[in-house]
């Protein structure tokens, strides 16, 4: 089978069309990404963490989210162990923002403070979405039982 000329001609021009229309933007555009969730703010320090001990009857307001910003709480570790003597304990740690429950983490420990063993019961997560604290709400902690708990939370604060 023989190309004509014609044939030839026809695909060469439409060839040079297609390559002059994806050379001027015509065929593509900027690549443009919109975040799916808050974005990370850019002030000067972007990240929080406190910690430290409780017990039965515990309260603290650990922050309050500046205007404009949520406060997004997305790690939370804590240890356990019961008082001297003691063959275990259960407690709950309880997380309020603006007065609603974002977060209560039972935790159960067998072991007394004064022991030797080095089996720490405890909860340690890492939320994929955190828990949004929104802006000029305070985040609440609260704790209660017979445990005494040790506890690290973390996040980052977002643009509203």
């Amino acid at each position: 089978m023989q190309t004509s000329r014609f044939q030839l001609s026809l695909t060469t021009g439409l060839a040079v069309a297609l390559g002059a229309a994806l050379t001027w933007g015509l065929g593509a555009s900027d690549a443009i990404g919109y975040p799916a969730g808050p974005a990370i703010s850019y002030g000067s320090n972007p990240t929080f963490s406190f910690g430290g001990g409780a017990g039965d009857g515990f309260s603290l307001t650990a922050l309050t989210a500046p205007a404009g910003q949520v406060a997004m709480v997305t790690d939370v570790v804590l240890t356990a162990s019961g008082s001297s003597g003691s063959s275990g304990c259960t407690s709950t740690m309880t997380l309020l923002a603006g007065g609603v429950t974002i977060g209560s983490f039972r935790i159960t420990s067998n072991t007394s403070s004064y022991s030797s063993s080095f089996g720490l019961d405890g909860v340690s997560h890492a939320f994929n979405s955190g828990m949004p604290v929104a802006p000029g709400d305070s985040l609440e902690v609260g704790v209660s039982g017979s445990c005494s708990i040790q506890y690290t939370l973390s996040g980052y604060y977002a643009e509203a």
